[in-house]
């Protein structure tokens, strides 16, 4: 196979008239090697944003968009870095054992599968271990288990959508990262990790990708040609760690892409689908192009707090709401908000768990109710009622007959309807919870896009699906329960 890999590198070099030719002579059975060199030669096939950085560097982040590749990149790094490096010790770091196993190991783009036949390592789910022909071995570990990084060390290690890790309330970043990552990879002369994950509206990301701030509220990297131009873009920056006790400045490396620049690569229509999923919100910017979106001073919620309110799986629901910010347009513009909780059995907490937000007619986003009404057994569907007009409210009642409708009359502006719901997701009292579904992690993406991102000094309307989650928390929390009740 060497033989194989240096006459590829020759013919890579020949010019394409010459390559034909060679090609056209081989034997089949040469063909098919050289297929495989081909194949598994990924400095052949990767794109410029996806090469290691030139010159010295500590961390290097891929924060590209869905479906770019970034994991692909990893996993090709990961396997250079063993067969280079005989005995060397990898951390392999998600975000929980799952994310660890099905995308670092087993994903489409993982380790196993980016790995080249002459070069496969054993996997050892039991140890949670990945072991190389020539003694080099990877071993995983979950963010939410951050007590397994103590003891073991590393030379080079591989992060998994780090700014989707917790951070304990009163910290600033995850303690998988300070004390499991940062303080565990740490053998060597040549200590690197490479994280892939979309950025996220925190402190943390910005902290880190853009450096921190000095004295007069300014980050070292603050070009908009960098920050929000087309992909793809690359900076970098010094960055100060601690290593038992001991401070010192890294380089840390940052590229970022598109959804669209891997699309040769992606099924038919998916950046197409995944841009019109996400067409007209923040976050078509953040999980397409990768642009860290700048945090909006004076919203009333922060993605820090939503994170650390969240909970694993709905707990016992004494009572389940769904709640409808709608509109009256047949062919509307804006999306009827369509959001889903329930009131917790024992400590008496309001559970937020599903979106079923849609654009549509009355008919539309009324059958979507009814169906998560339904689909949950909820006992009523709370609306807004100052849009509707009485024949409207008579219409809906006609699609389902057994479904009890709760109107809600808006006698506050939005600002004063929603600091009352804001405040009951601060501490002391924390009462309001987004629900984690593994299954479906980006459920409430877009919901808790709407809440950290409006801003209501700035005069713009508030966004539907935060008006139906504000309706529904009301509901649950902040109207007598009687009230509730006065069904149509």
């Amino acid at each position: 196979m060497i033989l194989v890999l240096l006459l590829l590198q020759q013919l890579v070099a020949a010019p394409p008239a010459l390559r034909v030719q060679f090609v056209h002579a081989l034997t089949p059975e040469s063909r098919a090697a050289l297929y495989t060199a081909l194949r598994y030669t990924w400095p052949y096939w990767c794109r410029p944003e996806q090469r290691e950085p030139e010159g010295p560097w500590r961390y290097w982040f891929q924060i590209s968009g869905r479906g770019s590749g970034k994991t692909r990149v990893a996993a090709q790094q990961i396997i250079r870095w063993a067969q280079e490096n005989p005995g060397i010790r990898i951390l392999l770091a998600g975000s929980d054992a799952g994310n660890c196993r099905k995308v670092m190991v087993d994903g489409q783009s993982g380790i196993l599968a980016s790995s080249p036949p002459w070069f496969e390592p054993h996997y050892y789910p039991t140890l949670k271990r990945l072991v190389w022909p020539n003694g080099s071995l990877a071993e995983l570990h979950s963010a939410e288990e951050p007590k397994t990084f103590r003891g073991p060390q590393y030379h080079k290690g591989w992060v998994e959508e780090l700014f989707h890790w917790s951070i304990p309330r009163g910290m600033t970043e995850p303690i998988a990262w300070k004390e499991g990552v940062v303080s565990s990879v740490r053998l060597g002369a040549n200590t690197q990790v490479i994280v892939t994950s979309t950025p996220r509206m925190t402190e943390f990301c910005e902290d880190l990708l853009l450096g921190k701030r000095d004295d007069h509220g300014r980050r070292p990297i603050s070009d908009p040609e960098l920050l929000y131009g087309k992909a793809p873009a690359s900076w970098a920056h010094e960055f100060e760690i601690e290593v038992d006790g001991i401070k010192q400045k890294v380089r840390l490396v940052v590229s970022r892409s598109s959804t669209e620049r891997n699309k040769a690569f992606l099924a038919p229509g998916f950046a197409e689908d995944l841009r019109r999923q996400f067409e007209g919100s923040r976050l078509e910017q953040q999980e397409l192009d990768g642009i860290i979106l700048a945090r909006i001073e004076g919203a009333l919620w922060t993605t820090e707090g939503l994170d650390q309110n969240r909970v694993d799986g709905v707990p016992r629901i004494g009572r389940t709401l769904v709640a409808v910010d709608p509109t009256r347009a047949d062919a509307p513009v804006h999306e009827a908000g369509i959001v889903v909780g329930g009131l917790g059995k024992d400590d008496g907490h309001a559970y937020v768990w599903d979106d079923r937000t849609v654009k549509g007619s009355l008919a539309v986003w009324g059958w979507a109710a009814i169906q998560a009404y339904r689909t949950y057994r909820a006992e009523a569907i709370v609306f807004e009622s100052n849009r509707l007009s009485d024949q409207d409210k008579r219409f809906l009642m006609s699609l389902d007959r057994s479904v009890k409708w709760v109107p809600v009359k808006a006698t506050k502006d939005k600002m004063q309807r929603a600091e009352p719901v804001a405040a009951l997701y601060a501490p002391p009292e924390v009462r309001v919870h987004h629900v984690r579904d593994r299954r479906n992690p980006m459920v409430l993406e877009r919901l808790e896009d709407e809440m950290v991102s409006w801003n209501p000094q700035d005069g713009r309307d508030s966004p539907s699906r935060m008006d139906a989650l504000v309706w529904l928390v009301v509901a649950l929390l902040l109207q007598p329960p009687r009230q509730q009740l006065r069904l149509i």
